[in-house]
């Protein structure tokens, strides 16, 4: 947060189109308010375009301003910016409290003198902020996430078998599709005309309406009683901010929240922004998908690589604030051909010392098209189409590992 040692804060205001705005800056640039108002903002893309290119200490908003939300004040925070939001009810105060502001300040737009007075009194309060309290995270239930490079079949239905076997072994458990280009598990767990999805959740988020209760209610369930949140039509953008408050809720409901991040092809860039990344170095167990064919396997080697990379560098960058743990990780490759000693063997040389410093383990699932287009065509799991197949052994000794740890 920017630092307050001077003898005036600046500050930039988007208090919205109201009848006070005017007097309210008018009073709040007297000196003995104690406040420097670098620019009055009207609109929420004109605020974050101006803190994105300055230097403020504070954000004054007001409860009028258009797209307000809690990626906005987060957003805010990013800058390096605290924010006091002016208010007209409780009900709101307590929301945006709760969404994360700084302070509220009652506006009495009889006289806005005396409100911009108050609010200079709350910002000399954030000049010197108390020492940062973490709070003790709600969230309990395990993440698993599922992910791979561009071309490892299995990925989607590795992530359902998961749940489904995890479901079956009696924990209450959640499947996330976030894959950002092709969402399909609602169509391979036989779920129709489901009106949520991620992009539905991140949006109640952002209302601050969003509550477990709520998810719960929205998500339908599959036989073995699995809760699906479905992606978007035409693939699945993450918002950071929001996406996070999606799985603190979601961990909140379930023992265990699998999500399936899809493919993932700028791995090496390791952006902050990308909630994927974020998501898979951040989760309790990640699950990585290669096909065990020439093609597939250079492509997991790369990836696995770029994994190590973007893990190394969040350590590093982390390491002076707290220690940060890994996820324990599970390469699985597909297509293997059952009992093809030859291919495992070349596997384990080859594979294996690329995760041995991942904290990683090998995983063979076998090569069953007949059982994977069956369970297709049917909307169903392995574990409903095939239960003696190899392949649904397979996922089901995977899976084992994962309950006994979220047990």
């Amino acid at each position: 947060m920017t630092s307050l040692s001077r003898e005036s804060a600046s500050v930039v205001t988007a208090l919205g189109m109201t009848a006070w705005e005017p007097e309210f800056i008018a009073a709040l640039r007297h000196p003995s308010v104690g406040l420097v108002v670098q620019r009055r903002c009207f609109e929420v893309v004109d605020l974050l375009a101006f803190l994105a290119a300055s230097d403020v200490d504070g954000v004054l908003v007001g409860q009028d301003l258009v797209g307000l939300d809690v990626e906005v004040i987060a957003q805010v925070h990013a800058a390096g910016s605290w924010i006091v939001v002016l208010v007209s009810d409780e009900a709101f105060a307590q929301w945006v409290t709760d969404a994360g502001a700084d302070a509220v300040v009652f506006i009495d737009e009889e006289h806005p003198a005396a409100s911009a007075r108050l609010t200079g009194q709350r910002a000399r309060e954030l000049r010197e902020p108390a020492a940062p309290v973490i709070a003790e995270m709600s969230a309990t239930g395990r993440l698993v996430c599922v992910w791979g490079p561009p071309g490892s079949a299995g990925r989607s239905t590795i992530a359902l078998a998961l749940a489904d076997e995890c479901a079956r072994q009696g924990l209450s458990t959640a499947l996330i599709d976030a894959d950002p280009c092709a969402p399909s598990l609602d169509q391979l767990a036989g779920l129709t005309g489901v009106a949520a999805s991620v992009t539905w959740a991140q949006r109640q988020a952002a209302q601050g309406i969003l509550t477990r209760r709520v998810l719960l209610d929205a998500m339908p369930l599959t036989g073995s009683g699995v809760r699906v949140l479905p992606g978007a039509a035409g693939g699945t953008v993450l918002r950071p901010h929001l996406w996070s408050l999606v799985l603190d809720e979601m961990r909140a409901a379930a023992q265990v929240v699998v999500v399936d991040l899809g493919a993932h092809v700028n791995l090496d860039a390791a952006d902050p922004e990308d909630a994927h990344i974020a998501t898979a170095l951040s989760c309790d167990e990640l699950v990585t998908v290669g096909s065990c064919d020439p093609v597939g396997l250079a492509r997991l080697i790369r990836f696995l690589e770029g994994v190590a990379a973007a893990s190394q560098m969040r350590q590093a960058e982390s390491s002076v604030v707290n220690e940060v743990s890994s996820p324990q990780h599970t390469v699985a490759v597909t297509h293997v051909p059952a009992a093809d000693l030859v291919a495992a063997a070349f596997l384990r040389s080859h594979v294996s010392p690329r995760i041995q410093h991942l904290r990683g383990n090998l995983a063979f699932v076998d090569d069953d098209p007949r059982a994977c287009r069956t369970a297709r065509a049917r909307g169903q799991t392995l574990a409903e189409c095939a239960p003696k197949s190899q392949i649904r052994r397979d996922l089901r000794a995977l899976a084992t590992q994962v309950s006994q740890r979220a047990a």
